[in-house]
């Protein structure tokens, strides 16, 4: 009688050998955890797809801006209007087109559902495409060591400084 209170019961999944070495489309899921919305939903138009897939690509090389591609994405999908849908969940739904190769692999490779909100993607996009060493390195760049190149005008020089303050928001270096 221990021996049999011992024994554990392992629960069969049913199936064949050969369903359970077949991939499933239930391991394809979205790590986007998509908000609900009303059930006169509207389809988001495939020109939209188009658009965001032609004008805001994102391909996770650190020479790329974030901010420009975040900026970006916010001018497209703030003209994006549907009845009774919030703007973020809205975001949250178009966000994946607009990445491309390794930010697409970045994207897909956390767990399914585990992004639950804008702010929470956001804040992930981010720590992965602006590690503290490259703002570091732009902070220094901008406080430490901004020459003006040879034969450059003031008025170009002070164009890069303000490309480089606004390319990097969270430089913290005061007005």
């Amino acid at each position: 009688m221990a021996d049999q209170q011992q024994q554990t019961h392992v629960p069969q999944r049913p199936g064949t050998m050969g369903s359970h070495s077949r991939p499933s489309v239930d391991n394809v899921q979205s790590p986007i955890l998509h908000p609900t919305v009303p059930n006169n939903y509207n389809e988001i138009k495939s020109g939209t797809i188009l658009m965001l897939q032609s004008v805001v690509q994102f391909n996770g090389r650190m020479s790329e801006d974030v901010h420009a591609h975040i900026k970006s994405f916010y001018e497209l999908t703030d003209g994006i209007k549907i009845n009774g849908i919030p703007q973020e969940a809205i975001r949250l739904r178009l966000f994946s087109f607009t990445l491309n190769g390794a930010a697409k692999q970045w994207l897909n490779k956390h767990p399914h559902h585990s992004i639950i909100s804008w702010d929470h993607l956001c804040n992930k996009f981010f720590a992965r495409y602006i590690p503290p060493s490259k703002t570091a390195l732009i902070r220094s760049e901008i406080t430490i060591y901004f020459p003006q190149e040879e034969d450059e005008p003031l008025f170009e020089a002070w164009e890069r400084f303000t490309y480089l303050l606004l390319k990097f928001p969270h430089h913290g270096i005061a007005d």
